[in-house]
């Protein structure tokens, strides 16, 4: 039977990378020709402990307040740090937001999370809830961009929180690594960039079939 698609979702998928690329395009331009690499070095020096704090603060922030969009401090992390300290800090972020959003839905409930994630997204609590019954549903759940709502959801699950901490351990990396890597982008090779351009468009129709059946569940 074919697949059915959400179009809707392909669409924001496919314009929100376009933003996040143009926003890669606009820092590398920035940070090369317009501050420059040594300003940008004495920046991060000045920071110093600091700046890393501030990355994973804000990271976290993004997943606690789900409204929030956080794509863009992948890239800032990325120009200010390089890609393995990136990766790292923003990794930190996204860890320590899902700790929390995690644990404030298991401890307070469904009343406390309205007002963290906002009504828009509390419809999709419910359909998330059951769709991360087993961890593969779960990791499959956090590379489709709806990492806070997921948090949230997985709290009101019976998945114990050490099981759901070690497993965002293990494979939510895998995400920090490729958003850190579109810092980057403006610099690649054509080839490299077809690349990523098509992977865009198959993660876009991918999330857009995943949504058009996680509304087709029963309620």
């Amino acid at each position: 039977m074919k697949e059915k698609i959400n179009f809707s979702i392909v669409k924001s998928v496919v314009i929100g990378f376009v933003l996040l690329i143009g926003f890669s395009i606009l820092t590398y331009w920035l940070s090369s020709y317009v501050l420059g690499k040594n300003q940008i070095q004495s920046f991060v020096i000045k920071a110093g402990v600091f700046g890393p704090l501030v990355i994973i603060l804000a990271k976290a922030s993004t997943l606690i307040i789900a409204p929030l969009g956080g794509n863009p401090i992948y890239i800032l992390a990325g120009v200010l740090y390089g890609f393995i300290p990136a990766v790292i800090y923003t990794f930190l972020g996204d860890l320590l937001g899902s700790a929390v959003s995690f644990l404030i839905a298991r401890t307070f409930g469904r009343k406390i999370i309205l007002k963290f994630i906002g009504k828009s997204m509390y419809g999709l609590i419910d359909k998330i809830y059951v769709v991360v019954g087993n961890w593969q549903s779960l990791v499959l759940a956090w590379f489709l961009g709806i990492v806070d709502i997921v948090n949230y959801a997985a709290g009101l699950t019976n998945i114990s929180f050490f099981r759901y901490i070690l497993l965002f351990i293990i494979f939510r990396p895998i995400g920090n690594v490729i958003f850190v890597s579109l810092t980057f982008f403006p610099q690649q090779s054509l080839k490299i960039k077809i690349i990523y351009l098509a992977g865009i468009v198959i993660y876009a129709i991918f999330s857009g079939v995943y949504m058009y059946r996680l509304y087709k569940k029963p309620k």
